[in-house]
């Protein structure tokens, strides 16, 4: 299968649906969001002398948001003041905030995809979604068939849902008529997460942020990717200028709403304007994941670019095709960017080629320091001689079955490397994956008896 290379201009989020909570999943040290090992956590709360009455004070600080003094309640203190423990030696994973996550209030973070060993990737079903979008924007703009879906379903936008919905099948058979496959991304390396927080930057007015700020975690910006490609009815060079042609298209009405705007912010035009000049050569841009804008949707902007103003604004004031409360101007949708609060750099941007992207070819650069660490290699490595076994004490493991549970060898030495049952981690772990395990009990005569998990090595 050939390969396309990637290359993160902007942040990227693929989200799980689910969020991380304050109250029980992550604690905020400085610059760092340290993720906690709840299997750890419930075996801390079991071994205390105080187990009950520490279980309901902690019940009923995340219940009513005040500790026993009436203060706020904070995971951080309950856990050094109350549980006696080190929430870092207690963490799975710690990963930097931006700026302005501000943690003087509880905040939610939204996760993102992830391996089992806190790695990130890119599902090959995104990519693919993004890809599809594209042809079909193009089938719409360009083939006849396309052309006459959009006149058929603008002349029937106040008809009854049954008409339209035999109308709006074609749309979709066309949409699966795309066969591909394209397989995951390899896993990036854990230090590629960072968490952020979005705004919705209005365009009109850029002291007002319209709907709540969120906190997501998401791949930085300067991260290569590659993926694999294969079809046998859609040749790279004809995806390629489809992806090319749809996000030129989709980010020059972004340019034109920044341009009539005198408040719009001078780094967030430019960084739009500058993507507006591309693609160059074989290099071209997309974007994908959460924050992509309404004009990433291929049906609308091809409405907006084939019947002009007065057809679209009524075809997204019809429920069904933007569910709103209220009316939209038209002349002015969308009103609002999903951008990095820090750097105001908007979200999802991806360029890609059918050969490694080089750093003197890689677009925008200028617009974030390079974030991604060199790869190193994780070796398990033997416990120092002369070590006392003790509990507690965190020994490199290999994970030589995987189950519920697994099944680790530890690295004693050479000579001595007995097997376990893994307490403390619940998912299947990968044979041959090197994590640090803890020991969990051990006899008078210095014998271990069970081991935990710690942490993976990486």
């Amino acid at each position: 299968m050939p390969k396309l290379y990637f290359y993160t201009v902007s942040p990227v989020s693929i989200s799980t649906g689910e969020r991380f909570s304050p109250y029980s999943d992550f604690v905020v040290d400085e610059d760092w969001m340290y993720f906690l090992c709840q299997e750890r956590i419930k075996e801390a709360f079991l071994q205390s002398p105080d187990m009950d009455n520490l279980i309901e004070e902690y019940v009923s600080g995340v219940a009513m948001g005040t500790d026993s003094n009436s203060k706020p309640f904070e995971l951080k203190d309950f856990l050094k003041n109350r549980l006696k423990i080190d929430f870092k030696q207690y963490s799975l994973r710690r990963v930097p905030k931006g700026a302005s996550v501000n943690v003087k209030r509880k905040i939610h973070v939204a996760e993102i995809i992830k391996n089992p060993h806190f790695q990130p990737y890119i599902p090959g079903s995104s990519l693919k979604g993004a890809f599809k979008g594209a042809l079909l924007y193009c089938w719409l703009m360009n083939d006849p068939k396309g052309e006459k879906w959009i006149d058929e379903i603008c002349g029937k936008l106040y008809a009854k849902k049954e008409e339209k919905y035999k109308i709006n099948e074609n749309l979709s058979k066309q949409y699966e008529s795309y066969e591909m496959a394209l397989s995951d991304s390899p896993p990036l390396l854990s230090e590629a997460v960072k968490v952020y927080k979005t705004i919705r930057f209005h365009l009109k007015d850029s002291k007002k942020q319209s709907g709540t700020p969120q906190f997501v975690e998401a791949i930085q910006p300067h991260i290569k990717f590659e993926a694999e490609y294969r079809s046998e009815k859609i040749s790279l060079e004809t995806l390629l200028q489809a992806l090319s042609k749809y996000s030129q298209d989709a980010n020059q009405r972004d340019v034109e709403l920044l341009k009539e705007y005198k408040n719009t912010n001078e780094k967030l035009l430019n960084f739009y304007t500058e993507i507006a000049d591309k693609p160059k050569g074989s290099e071209h841009l997309f974007k994908i994941g959460s924050g992509k804008g309404y004009f990433f949707q291929s049906v609308g902007l091809a409405i907006f670019k084939k019947k002009g103003p007065d057809v679209f604004r009524k075809f997204v004031n019809v429920k069904e095709y933007l569910p709103s409360a209220k009316k939209v101007d038209a002349s002015t949708f969308p009103i609002t960017k999903v951008v990095d609060a820090d750097t105001m750099t908007p979200w999802g941007w991806v360029q890609i080629s059918e050969r490694t992207i080089d750093k003197e070819e890689v677009v925008l650069e200028k617009w974030q320091k390079p974030a991604a660490p060199t790869p190193k290699e994780v070796v398990a490595e033997y416990l120092k001689e002369g070590t006392k076994l003790k509990q507690g004490l965190e020994i490199d493991a290999v994970v030589v079955k995987s189950g519920k549970p697994n099944e680790v060898k530890l690295m004693l030495s050479k000579d001595t490397e007995p097997v376990f049952a893994l307490r403390g981690y619940n998912s299947e772990i990968p044979v041959g994956t090197i994590l640090i395990c803890r020991i969990a009990q051990i006899n008078n005569k210095g014998k271990i008896l069970d081991v935990s998990f710690s942490k993976f090595k990486n």
